[in-house]
């Protein structure tokens, strides 16, 4: 899940709108092993949500700055180096996640480019295991919660 904003919505009282976003969504049944649910909220769309899925039979080692890899009986999940300010290194094994746990990690950056500065809020739930409730990571707190967050300003 992410949150893409700019200098217009960075400051009250439009900052009031972007923190009453959802951070968390119901999940929809999938039969595939690996299922990537993304969802997206921009500013230059009036924080509209925009929903891609991506299903896969075979656990990637990565994907979308998520580092995957199955050790025994856990999946170990870390996070790809950040770009943007500030400068996060990765780490390949932030949480070890049993089956039936649910892992947040969070983090934000600060970028420039031609037309300005914009700021990104980035949410990944993880969960381990075949049967996942549909409001697990709506209604229940992680087994793991890494919080990367800093000082944008």
């Amino acid at each position: 899940m992410q949150i893409v904003w700019t200098k217009a919505t960075r400051g009250a009282p439009r900052a009031n709108e972007r923190a009453a976003l959802p951070r968390a969504f119901a999940t929809a049944p999938s039969e595939a092993r690996y299922t990537h649910d993304r969802y997206t909220m921009a500013e230059q769309e009036a924080f509209r949500l925009v929903h891609a899925r991506k299903v896969s039979d075979v656990l990637p080692a990565g994907d979308a700055g998520l580092l995957l890899q199955v050790d025994g009986d856990r999946l170990v999940v870390g996070l790809r180096a950040t770009s943007g300010r500030p400068l996060r290194h990765g780490r390949r094994a932030l949480a070890r996640l049993a089956c039936g746990d649910h892992a947040r990690l969070r983090f934000n950056a600060r970028f420039a480019s031609y037309s300005g500065q914009y700021y990104t809020e980035t949410i990944f739930h993880v969960g381990f295991g075949e049967r996942w409730p549909r409001n697990r990571f709506v209604d229940a707190r992680p087994e793991h919660d890494v919080d990367w967050m800093a000082d944008l300003f």
